[in-house]
């Protein structure tokens, strides 16, 4: 269990976060019994993009919220899925899959040019939480990410995951799409509650993915 709040990470209310939170996902990731990233109830922190771990569980806890950085520099520029397409974008707040290899040249039909993704297994973000991109696309930030739409960063872009449980979590704000399960298999999503209004901020999106349910969820979105 790896609770941010309590040593050795000792984050606070307001933090910026990102780089211990980064630390706690890689520690309690990738263990054969699994592990936990704790946000307690009460704990609000402030984060750019983060990459999750198999055998994991982000549980953000009732009164306790995820924050997105206000900064644009804290996401990353990767290659990866929006919008239907491939190509290079800004990083999620919550990431799945990374690619470390690209083909050279690229191809030239569209496909995938990624010839070795960092894919995930038995993935898990839950809680009563807040998720929360802090993202307003009529506010001053959203220039600072470019354009087109497709290159803003979605909110959970959760690529390449066999296993993965979306559960009982409000997510707010996205600056794109909210909920992107892409090249993932064997997917549960229940209780979860997302708001997201403007033209373009998708509530859920199922792309190139197997055996997925979806179920006992609010979803209000503007696209």
């Amino acid at each position: 269990l790896c609770d941010v709040s309590a040593p050795p990470y000792g984050l606070q209310n307001g933090t910026n976060a990102t780089a211990l939170l980064q630390q706690a996902i890689d520690s309690c990731g990738d263990l054969p019994g699994g592990g936990t990233v704790l946000l307690p109830a009460g704990l609000v922190l402030y984060s750019g993009s983060l990459w999750l771990r198999s055998n994991l569980t982000l549980r953000v806890e009732a009164g306790a919220a995820l924050v997105g950085s206000r900064d644009a520099a804290e996401y990353p520029t990767v290659y990866t899925r929006s919008g239907g397409m491939m190509y290079e974008a800004h990083a999620s707040l919550l990431n799945g899959a990374r690619c470390s290899r690209m083909a050279t040249p690229p191809s030239t039909t569209g496909g995938d040019d990624c010839l070795a993704w960092g894919k995930l297994e038995n993935v898990v973000i839950e809680g009563a939480g807040r998720i929360d991109g802090n993202i307003n696309r009529t506010d001053p930030l959203s220039p600072h990410f470019g354009h087109p739409l497709e290159k803003l960063p979605t909110l959970l872009g959760l690529l390449w995951i066999d296993g993965l449980t979306l559960r009982d979590v409000t997510i707010r704000r996205p600056a794109f799409w909210t909920v992107h399960v892409c090249f993932c298999n064997n997917v549960r999503i229940t209780g979860i509650n997302v708001l997201s209004t403007m033209g373009g901020m998708d509530a859920v999106d199922i792309d190139s993915t197997w055996n997925a349910y979806v179920a006992s969820s609010v979803l209000s979105s503007g696209d």
